[in-house]
C-alpha cells in the first residue's frame, strides 16, 4: 500500500509536567505505528501563547510532526489523537515533501544575488527636471 507524507501540528495542555508530555508524545508515536505510519521528523516548538482560550487555557505546548502513512489509515489516527487526554487541538495536513530537506539546504548554499550598484539605480530613475516640466505646462495653459 502506498504512503503519503503528512504534517501533524498538535497543542498539549500546558499544565502537564515534562514526563507526562513525553508520555503523550510516545502515545502519539504508538498510534502512528498502529496505523502503519512512520515518523519522519518531530519538532518541539515549546510553550506559546494561544490566539484564543482553549478549554480555559491561554498557553499551550506546540509539537510539529512529519510522518508517512497510508491514506486509508489517517482518519483512524486522527480519531485516536482527538481522544487522547491532554491534547487541546490538532491538525493534519498532507504535504508533498518535508520542509528542510536537501532541496532547501542547496538553496541556502547558493550565492545570493548581487546588489545593484548605485550608479545603475540613478540611470533608471527619471531626472527631476523632466518630472516638473509637465506641471509648468499645465499652469500656463490654465492661465490662458
Amino acid at each position: 500500500m502506498s504512503t503519503r507524507t503528512y504534517e501533524l501540528m498538535f497543542i498539549v495542555d500546558p499544565d502537564l509536567d515534562e514526563a507526562t508530555s513525553e508520555a503523550l508524545l510516545q502515545r502519539v508515536r504508538r498510534y502512528l505505528a498502529e496505523g502503519e505510519g512512520e515518523v519522519i521528523r518531530t519538532e518541539d516548538w515549546g510553550m506559546r501563547r494561544l490566539a484564543y482560550p482553549i478549554q480555559h487555557k491561554r498557553d499551550g505546548h506546540y509539537y510539529l510532526m512529519y510522518f508517512a502513512m497510508p491514506p486509508a489509515n489517517v482518519k483512524q489516527f486522527e480519531r485516536s489523537i482527538l481522544l487522547a487526554e491532554g491534547i487541546l487541538r490538532e491538525i493534519i495536513v498532507r504535504v508533498e515533501e518535508v520542509p528542510g530537506g536537501p532541496e532547501e539546504e542547496a538553496e541556502e548554499a547558493a550565492p545570493a544575488a548581487e546588489p545593484v550598484p548605485a550608479e545603475e539605480e540613478s540611470a533608471v530613475s527619471p531626472p527631476a527636471e523632466a518630472a516638473s516640466a509637465p506641471e509648468e505646462a499645465n499652469a500656463t495653459s490654465d492661465a490662458a
